[in-house]
């Protein structure tokens, strides 16, 4: 247990290594004008414009100024989102800018009559990109507390549910989790990405009704991405004790460490990106799997369970259309229930079929992403491949099932790792963790046999 303990503290050292990130937008008069006027007590309405687009951004920012702003009937600050084909108001003051017609179409804030108007301008391609103002707000202090409540309630949830398992488990996870916790107090601020509001500004021009009906009860705005994105990674910890075998929940502590001493895993609590998503999908994948059984009496059990898997492989797929690899994986992984096997793919097929199949861009090679794997993940890499070899020299291979999962989605995923347009390094970061500590638990399982026998 003390061997544990020191080598949790070696591998989550490195949470509290800042990582930082930056975007940038073009301001008129300057930044500095922009940033005095969103830091005034002022009162404010917002005035988008009549397309879809320009109506979703302006209630994403209309929300965030609402957390730290006044809004009023009787603003002394107007807000003007879109450009001049679909604002009107725009249109009536825009001379008073002197600026070109064509500069509402490009991202940039504008400020006009000493902070009586401010002007959100571009098109539908590129107004994710003047979103990045944000970034320089604090999370107001009624938001941290109400991200501190959740995470202490599944906290407690997690660990109860942990208890029944063995103390081991508790104490590891106690740990992890008043880590988790000293290292969100530590962020100083969390970002946005660029690539997250390209997404979110997609999603929300082909559902829009969603959308509007999701406004009126969880608003969006960018301090509930934050938070909705920290609460992500907590439930990626907590997941790293079942994404291993169930009795092995004492090392499960050991995957959040070696995922988690990557600088580009660390990298999502400061910049918010698709990606976090992502591997939290996976991780949620390799719970069921993990944690799961298939009892041949229970047909409805068995189904609902596949078609889960099937719903998180679409989503998988959507967030990285390479990760459909996962579902070759479990084709491959089991032999023996091929009815199982059918109905899963049988879903994932008409899921697909309705929502859409995506187009699969590959950038050129680039040797760069599987350097930079290499070095997130090089302790994962060494624990897994001297396990491994381990495994062989004593004739031991990988049984089908959840681990031959994990290890063939690894396989499959590795060769994209040269593309970096696919941006699998998180995927595989993930994985390897999982497959290290599967291969040192099946080493110590063979152990404890021999020790029986003996």
């Amino acid at each position: 247990m003390e061997r544990n303990l020191l080598l949790l503290f070696f591998l989550l050292s490195l949470l509290l290594i800042p990582l930082a990130s930056a975007e940038s937008v073009y301001y008129y008069p300057s930044l500095n004008e922009v940033n005095s006027i969103f830091s005034s007590n002022l009162t404010y309405q917002v005035v988008s414009g009549n397309e879809t687009w320009a109506k979703e951004w302006g209630m994403v920012i209309d929300e965030t100024l609402r957390a730290t702003l006044r809004r009023g009937k009787n603003p002394n600050c107007i807000i003007l989102v879109g450009n001049l084909k679909n604002n009107a108001y725009m249109r009536k003051v825009w001379s008073q800018t002197h600026l070109p017609a064509n500069y509402s179409y490009q991202p940039g804030i504008i400020v006009l009559d000493n902070g009586r108007l401010v002007l959100f301008v571009g098109s539908s391609r590129n107004f994710y990109k003047t979103m990045s103002v944000f970034n320089s707000f604090q999370m107001p202090l009624s938001y941290q507390i109400f991200l501190y409540f959740l995470i202490v309630i599944f906290g407690i949830l997690f660990l109860l549910e942990l208890k029944k398992w063995n103390r081991g488990t508790t104490y590891s996870y106690s740990l992890v989790f008043l880590l988790y916790l000293v290292w969100l107090s530590n962020l100083s601020t969390s970002q946005v990405s660029s690539s997250f509001y390209r997404v979110l500004g997609q999603t929300m021009s082909k559902i829009p009704h969603i959308f509007n009906l999701l406004d009126k009860y969880f608003p969006i705005s960018v301090f509930t991405i934050e938070i909705t994105s920290l609460l992500v990674l907590f439930f990626l910890m907590s997941l790293s004790f079942y994404i291993v075998p169930p009795h092995a929940r004492d090392v499960g502590f050991i995957v959040f460490g070696l995922m988690f001493s990557s600088p580009i895993i660390r990298e999502y609590a400061h910049v918010v990106r698709l990606n976090v998503f992502g591997l939290l999908t996976l991780a949620l994948f390799l719970t069921i799997l993990s944690n799961v059984d298939f009892p041949k009496r229970r047909r409805f059990l068995r189904a609902f369970t596949f078609f889960i898997l099937a719903v998180l492989t679409v989503i998988m797929y959507i967030l990285n259309p390479f990760l459909i690899l996962t579902a070759l994986a479990m084709i491959l992984s089991y032999p023996n229930r091929r009815t199982e096997i059918i109905v899963y793919l049988a879903f994932v097929l008409i899921i697909l079929s309705r929502l859409g199949f995506s187009n699969l861009s590959v950038s050129e090679f680039h040797l760069e992403p599987a350097v930079e794997f290499l070095w997130n993940s090089l302790l994962s890499l060494l624990l897994f491949l001297y396990s491994y070899f381990k495994l062989i020299k004593e004739d031991i291979n990988f049984p089908i099932g959840q681990d031959r999962v994990v290890l063939l989605s690894f396989v499959f995923l590795l060769p994209g790792l040269v593309f970096s347009s696919l941006d699998l390094l998180p995927y595989e970061i993930l994985l390897v963790s999982s497959l290290a500590i599967r291969a040192v638990t099946m080493l110590r399982d063979e152990e404890l046999e021999k020790t029986k026998k003996s």
